[in-house]
């Protein structure tokens, strides 16, 4: 159990974060596009796996694979291996969904207790909700309990019954936030009309009349062959990630496939094969509460990309990450899967596909805007702007140099960010934006970045309470017993990272927060954002850190610092 505990800090990997350095050789400068897509894929032998397809017309134009399926036997990737997909398997559910509603065995104003009486406010929440993320329920993946049992198999009901008596975290249809619940819950309610397991339907309607032969649900006594193992690539090193037992990921992210098959797919269900084209045109449709976010519809997410739309989606969890993407108007498939997450830096699926993009549809895409600098906004404004945003796994650190106002993401370099208008910034080292977000009485509170098809909010942090020579006093190495854990600091943000897993920002718990508001948290006690937990350092009688308490899903324990 304590392994489990400490090692499952991340579930579903969704979006990748966004990368601000610019490749050094642009794709879209003239050049033969196979040519160009070979280099971009030019890799050491001893990394982790990546396949990658682009097909045109129902023609394919590229497809190479990279790396190693398995290191320990020495298998090398390939086209055909197999790869846990991770959340591009909603796609394939809200499919299932949309085949049902043509068949008239629901609708989408059906309710939830019409299938699940017992489900608490069901009667509130829609069909629409579940395939919009618009529901309000919480993500099953976000709560103590998935930590704890993550490896261990579950049925659909009980899984279920762990978050239906959660409180809502909105009133449903009332906002919009990705989780994976809604989609756990639609693929249940496949089998419920239909009294087949998910696994089943797709096999008899998708799969099998599809051609896509080594496309199913992972199931570990299946004995998958061709399959690739996970991985976790840190410090330029791999080692095998936490192994997922996928009945917990179900119509969330159960699927394992290829990039040949996914390739069938998407010619399948674009091409009026799988839903009508009433039903693909709704699932194409952005939800209002989604318009300045992900933009999501059901179970794909519709964006413009220099000016082609894009339809597409990320997925992942330990071990995996994964993108497939579709250009309608230029009717061209993008498909990247890679078997590591934390991935290999120049791997990381969303990115690849991105370039591969522009590789392929260098004649069809607009320009990069050339933006202009407006020369007119005072420097002196840029003092609001300055402090850090919570980007998620990482943080974006915004300084002023002078007359500059400067950026950096975690691990990457700092860049200028130069004004379009007071709160609109860009950088010119790749074609991102951010916008500066201020309240009523000036003062920044968010910033919105965009980053092609990417586009997110993030909030601002509140000041750091401790200087850098302060925070040296957590740094080092924690025995975990069967990990260890790294505390390390960039600038005065600390970041924990334990063994396997991706290196996490810690907050403290006392930032900003009033003596008699604390719940006992000091100056040496720090959060995760990613998970429920915390870590309380404990100092020794001349003020030495020794050791931390660590609690996460009612368990607190003691870990040592041994260096």
């Amino acid at each position: 159990m304590l392994a489990n505990l400490l090692r499952v800090l991340v579930a579903f990997v969704l979006w990748a974060l966004p990368t601000l350095v610019r490749a050094q050789d642009r794709p879209d400068k003239p050049g033969d596009p196979l040519a160009k897509a070979e280099a971009l894929l030019a890799a050491a032998e001893a990394l982790p796996g990546l396949s990658v397809l682009v097909a045109r017309d129902g023609k394919v134009l590229f497809q190479q694979s990279i790396g190693f399926a398995d290191f320990d036997k020495r298998i090398r990737a390939t086209p055909a291996t197999k790869f846990r997909i991770g959340s591009v398997t909603k796609q394939f559910t809200a499919a299932a969904i949309l085949k049902l509603i043509e068949d008239g065995e629901l609708q989408l104003e059906d309710t939830l207790d019409r299938f699940l009486p017992d489900f608490p406010r069901g009667d509130e929440v829609t069909i629409h909700h579940l395939l919009s993320h618009t529901s309000g329920i919480p993500s099953y993946t976000d709560a103590p309990e998935f930590m704890r049992t993550v490896t261990e198999p579950t049925t659909e009901e009980d899984l279920i019954a762990s978050f239906a008596g959660q409180d809502f975290l909105f009133e449903p249809g009332s906002e919009f936030r990705y989780n994976n619940s809604g989609y756990f819950l639609l693929g249940h309610l496949v089998r419920k009309i239909t009294g087949q397991p998910l696994a089943e339907y797709w096999q008899e309607h998708f799969f099998t009349p599809l051609g896509m032969n080594d496309t199913s649900v992972h199931d570990p006594a299946a004995g998958l062959t061709n399959e690739a193992k996970g991985y976790s690539f840190q410090d330029g090193k791999a080692t095998l990630a936490l192994d997922w037992n996928m009945t917990r990921a179900g119509g969330a992210g159960a699927i394992v496939s290829t990039v040949q098959d996914l390739f069938r797919w998407n010619e399948a269900v674009f091409g009026g094969k799988v839903i009508g084209e009433d039903s693909l045109t709704r699932a194409l449709t952005v939800s209002e509460q989604s318009q300045d976010s992900m933009r999501y519809g059901y179970g794909w997410t519709i964006n413009e990309d220099r000016g082609l739309r894009e339809v597409s989606h990320n997925g992942g969890l330990q071990g995996f990450l994964s993108h497939l993407a579709w250009y309608p108007d230029q009717r061209l498939t993008i498909a990247v899967l890679h078997n590591a997450s934390p991935p290999v830096p120049a791997m990381t699926p969303g990115a690849v596909a991105k370039r591969l993009a522009e590789i392929f549809l260098a004649d069809d895409m607009a320009p990069t805007p050339d933006r202009q600098v407006d020369t007119t906004v005072d420097p002196a404004i840029y003092d609001r702007y300055v402090g850090r945003y919570d980007y998620g796994s990482a943080v974006m650190t915004v300084s002023r140099q002078g007359d500059k106002l400067m950026t950096r993401i975690t691990g990457q370099p700092t860049f200028e960010l130069f004004p379009e208008s007071e709160t609109k910034f860009f950088l010119k080292v790749v074609d991102a934006q951010v916008e500066f977000v201020v309240d009523e009485q000036g003062v920044c509170v968010a910033v919105k970045h965009t980053q092609g098809p990417v586009r997110f909010r993030a909030a601002k942090l509140a000041d750091a309470a401790q200087t850098a020579e302060q925070l040296d006093a957590f740094l080092g190495i924690y025995d975990y017993r069967s990990a260890k854990m790294r505390v390390t600091r960039d600038d005065t943000q600390l970041f924990a990272q334990l063994d396997g897993q991706p290196r996490m920002p810690i907050y403290p718990m006392a930032e900003g927060v009033p003596a008699d508001k604390r719940d006992g948290a000091s100056g040496d006690t720090f959060q995760w954002k990613v998970v429920e937990a915390k870590i309380e350092f404990i100092r020794d009688e001349d003020g030495k850190v020794i050791a931390a308490k660590h609690t996460q899903a009612g368990a607190t324990f003691r870990v040592e610092k041994v260096e």
